[in-house]
């Protein structure tokens, strides 16, 4: 099994106390939104009901199948196609994901993930879970 990472930074070097690893499915991948699924397990989150929320955090490294670490800050890089200055929410459509338009649908959850720096590097900064 190959250990797949993303680039995050708290600058300085220093061991980021916002990292922590957590069991996973094996479908769970980098740069995925996780929520909490049990005592030290994550999931992908999907903010279509409140069963799959609140977004802890984003995957950025598989150390193995069915182990992540996941970060609850810091700048997160590695993503595709974000729009600078936009924040992020969770997606109601993609489990894992995260969109720029906040779901609007009765029983929706919204919670935003984070805001985009650039991009490829999205701030991770988790809003407080709203169900619509």
């Amino acid at each position: 099994m190959s250990t797949y990472t993303a680039t995050y930074s708290r600058g300085g070097g220093e061991i980021d106390p916002d990292a922590e690893t957590y069991n996973c499915p094996a479908g769970v991948a980098v740069l995925d939104a996780v929520y909490l699924n049990g005592t030290d397990n994550v999931d992908k989150a999907l903010a279509s009901g409140a069963a799959t929320m609140p977004v802890i955090g984003i995957v950025t490294t598989k150390r193995t199948a069915t182990t992540c670490v996941v970060v609850s800050s810091d700048s997160v890089a590695g993503f595709v196609g974000l729009t600078p200055d936009v924040p992020y929410y969770a997606s109601p459509g993609v489990a894992g994901g995260i969109t720029a338009t906040p779901p609007v649908t009765a029983g929706q959850v919204v919670q935003q993930a984070g805001f985009a720096r650039s991009s490829t590097v999205l701030v991770v900064s988790l809003g407080t879970p709203t169900t619509l």
